[in-house]
């Protein structure tokens, strides 16, 4: 079967996540940022089939990092996966709207599998009608660590 090189790698990808047949495990991100602002305002979601890990960002010349690591059980892991569409995910453009244009804040997702990357980054609160069932599920994660 012949696959266009374009949409070779996407399809490797999709096959690879939806199958869990990967070598390396794909991993899913999920950050926020806003630029000026106090505190900690950059976060990352890290999501990968032997846990999560939120990392935590102050802004400023000496940062602070604070990183909670907690575990993930496979059910959660591979329902998410299942429930993100690569397919439509690698169609969409790296940065979509004007992130943190303003102090509005940005949104990204990020998809690692293999060899391969791909961010989306957005304006906070807007996402792509494609990632808002996956953002909100990270949410919802980010919300049970941060209590």
């Amino acid at each position: 079967m012949y696959i266009p090189k374009k949409n070779g790698i996407v399809a490797l990808i999709f096959i690879c996540i939806t199958l869990s047949s990967c070598k390396t495990p794909a991993i899913l991100s999920y950050g926020k940022s806003f630029g000026h602002c106090v505190g900690y305002c950059n976060k990352e979601l890290i999501l990968s089939n032997t846990g999560m890990t939120y990392v935590q960002k102050k802004n400023g010349d000496k940062p602070e990092t604070k990183k909670t690591i907690q575990p993930l059980n496979k059910e959660m892991y591979n329902e998410i996966l299942s429930q993100f569409n690569s397919k439509s995910f690698y169609l969409l453009d790296s940065v979509i709207g004007c992130p943190d244009c303003a102090d509005g804040g940005a949104e990204w997702i990020e998809l690692k599998s293999g060899k391969n990357k791909k961010r989306v980054t957005f304006e906070y609160n807007q996402a792509p009608e494609d990632l808002k069932a996956t953002v909100n599920q990270f949410r919802k994660l980010e919300e049970g660590i941060e209590k």
